[in-house]
């Protein structure tokens, strides 16, 4: 279903080089990004797909449920007719 959280951080620093940015700004820097890196892992493996991503894919599926897809229906009637004769003739290995 897609990434379900992404965590961003942006800031100024205001030269073209890492060399250029001063020590204040970088410890600033790094606070941040690692106050990032423990929500992300307090967070490892439970985050959820939003309710928009959700509701999103239910359409979807519904949509092709409903044969509104006719080509991709078609196609999929086929490969299917044909795994499943495959199956049938030399068993399911």
């Amino acid at each position: 279903m897609g990434v379900p959280k992404i965590y961003k951080f942006g800031t100024d620093v205001a030269v073209t080089s890492w060399k250029g940015v001063n020590e204040k700004k970088k410890r600033y820097i790094e606070k941040k990004t690692d106050s990032i890196a423990l929500k992300i892992l307090k967070n490892n493996g439970r985050v959820k797909a939003g309710i928009k991503t959700k509701g999103f894919f239910f359409i979807m599926r519904m949509l092709q449920k409903s044969g509104w897809n006719e080509a991709g229906l078609l196609i999929y009637n086929v490969y299917y007719v044909i795994n499943t004769s495959r199956r049938i003739l030399y068993g399911s290995g």
